[in-house]
């Protein structure tokens, strides 16, 4: 397969999905928005991932990329390229599936459980997580997308409804949460954003950190176990 990751920072790399894509012998090409690196055309990639970032998806007069990373990513729904979005990354998907982007009600940050819905099951990259009802995932956003029309809700936490979705048979999935991330890249993120008071939805820097370590292992598990399936669907696509 060959896989386009777009990159909207330097410190949020994709962490545990190139490393799977190397183990599994894909091309993997990282572009880098933010240093106005320009894509191919989308059609060229099996599977297109739009990784996360700080920013807000309407930032574009800060971030100028966003406004075409938004029409890049409308051509690629037209095209046979599967689409993963990341955080900001999943935002982007649901504003451009006309869903609205907005803030969350609290802000969510550090490791918290996502539970999954019985829409999951019917996903299936998801359906194998159903039955263990929910897993944890590393959290750092402020904002929230509704879920698209026709989409399914394959997740939610304590402090965000709609943590996941799926839409036309999985061609394009967004994941608020993070299985990506190993420690190092959780550290940079850190480093690089972190200017909050801890709460019950947002840990500290230290206890982030050490969960950090002790996840490590089960979200390279489970980041595996789910681009295993999305594998299995792109390669056997009709």
């Amino acid at each position: 397969m060959i896989i386009g990751c777009l990159m909207q920072v330097p410190f949020e790399e994709p962490g545990f999905i190139e490393m799977w894509a190397k183990d599994r012998g894909h091309d993997f090409f990282k572009i880098k928005l933010y240093e106005n690196e320009k894509p191919p055309k989308p059609e060229i990639f099996d599977l297109l991932v739009i990784m996360g970032g700080p920013m807000s998806i309407y930032d574009d007069k800060k971030y100028p990329f966003l406004s075409f990373e938004k029409e890049y990513l409308k051509e690629a729904l037209k095209t046979k390229t599967y689409l993963l979005g990341i955080c900001l990354g999943a935002q982007l998907l649901a504003h451009i599936l006309g869903a609205k982007v907005k803030k969350n009600p609290v802000k969510e940050i550090g490791f918290f459980p996502i539970y999954f819905t019985s829409q999951a099951q019917l996903s299936y990259p998801f359906r194998q997580f159903v039955k263990v009802k929910s897993k944890m995932a590393f959290h750092y956003h402020e904002d929230t997308f509704e879920i698209p029309k026709n989409a399914l809700r394959c997740a939610r936490s304590e402090f965000c409804e709609n943590q996941a979705f799926s839409y036309n048979h999985d061609k394009v999935i967004g994941l608020q949460y993070h299985w990506e991330v190993t420690p190092e890249i959780i550290k940079n993120i850190l480093d690089n954003t972190y200017n909050y008071f801890s709460s019950s939805s947002i840990q500290d820097k230290k206890t982030i950190l050490k969960l950090a370590k002790e996840y490590a292992d089960d979200f390279k598990d489970t980041m595996y176990s789910f681009l295993f399936k999305l594998e299995d669907l792109i390669l056997n696509r009709s």
